[in-house]
């Protein structure tokens, strides 16, 4: 068990969603809440133009809740592969990446596959089960694991897989369907405009973009060119994605694309301010550990599956991504987190 400032925190089975603390640090969400939409996805208004990015390790429940406080304006789970949601049960490994907050919305669940049949029975699955805003289709990552079996940006290249995959999806589910593409597979195929083409006639809402190639995966520079291609080609809303580092980055990335948001991955680990669209480097240690104190007793929002140690694992994983590091393993984290029981609100017990 772990108690936050007055906070008990101890596991709790099953996925779904968990109250929200009432003093949450900033009030971004009501803030954009008093405004107009920046934009819709089908019938879903988005209020902000800064999105997380959804990354694999990184974009968790905790995390996903730091860098909403900040302003971001959609929350995309970790990516979760169709066969892990077709069984009888899901596995808790995956279950937890469904978990959500109450009030987090638009919370959008990104999908996995290279079975359009699949595709849609796992949707109708989360569709029902987990309420979400939106379903994504990840045809993006750039893995071998991934795109080496079709799926991810291994769909690119299968034009009819895209057509089938989101005229089903868009056909059957009652919520938006959106996805995320790449510029193709490599530089003699940029299929881009072909597929978002075939994705929006086919029902999709939105389309995200990361400005590389498959083969790039995270080298060499975005084509921010092709972003606003992009959104010259379609009438859905654009994100943009790619080699924005700074608050600068995304204003200029919307000023030379015209993309209704900006979709921030690597450089949002262990930044959350950049949803604020506050430099990082300007900001004093001491002035911000009260702060991230707090931040780290709204952790508690964590998934899951009934014992202390998977809730533990959860608020390690949001301090990890907050110090720009991919989450390690439950000892070597242990050992690392357990000294910090002597700062003040601080109290841990095996």
């Amino acid at each position: 068990m772990i108690i936050l400032d007055s906070v008990i925190v101890s596991g709790q089975g099953g996925g779904g969603e968990r109250p929200l603390l009432p003093d949450w640090p900033f009030s971004a969400t009501i803030g954009r809440m008093m405004g107009e939409p920046n934009f819709y996805v089908g019938s879903v208004p988005v209020f902000g133009d800064v999105i997380l990015a959804p990354m694999a390790g990184y974009s968790d429940v905790p995390y996903r809740a730091l860098c909403r406080a900040y302003g971001s304006a959609m929350h995309y789970t970790e990516f979760v592969p169709v066969e892990a949601l077709l069984g009888r049960r899901v596995h808790p490994r995956f279950g937890r990446r469904l978990d959500k907050q109450v009030g987090e919305r638009p919370f959008v669940i990104q999908l996995f596959g290279n079975d359009a049949q699949k595709l849609l029975r796992a949707a109708q699955r989360m569709e029902q089960a987990w309420e979400p805003d939106i379903i994504d289709v990840n045809m993006g990552c750039s893995t071998r694991k991934v795109s080496g079996r079709g799926a991810g940006a291994g769909m690119m290249p299968q034009p009819e897989l895209v057509a089938e995959t989101f005229r089903l999806l868009s056909t059957h589910l009652s919520v938006p369907v959106s996805g995320k593409i790449r510029l193709g597979w490599d530089e003699d195929q940029k299929n881009y405009r072909e597929i978002a083409r075939i994705m929006v006639d086919n029902g999709a809402a939105l389309i995200a973009m990361h400005g590389r190639t498959k083969v790039q995966k995270y080298g060499g520079q975005a084509d921010w060119e092709a972003i606003a291609n992009l959104r010259q080609l379609v009438d859905v809303p654009v994100i943009g994605n790619g080699d924005v580092q700074s608050p600068a980055d995304i204003d200029r990335m919307k000023a030379q694309t015209g993309c209704d948001a900006v979709m921030v991955g690597r450089a949002a680990i262990g930044n959350p301010w950049i949803f604020a669209r506050q430099d990082k480097s300007t900001l004093l240690w001491p002035i911000l550990w009260p702060r991230c104190a707090s931040m780290r007793a709204k952790c508690w929002l964590i998934t899951a599956n009934g014992t202390g140690c998977s809730c533990f694992a959860s608020i390690s994983s949001s301090i990890w991504a907050m110090m720009g590091q991919r989450r390690p393993g439950y000892r070597r984290c242990w050992r690392r987190i357990r000294p910090w029981s002597s700062l003040p609100g601080w109290k841990i017990s095996d």
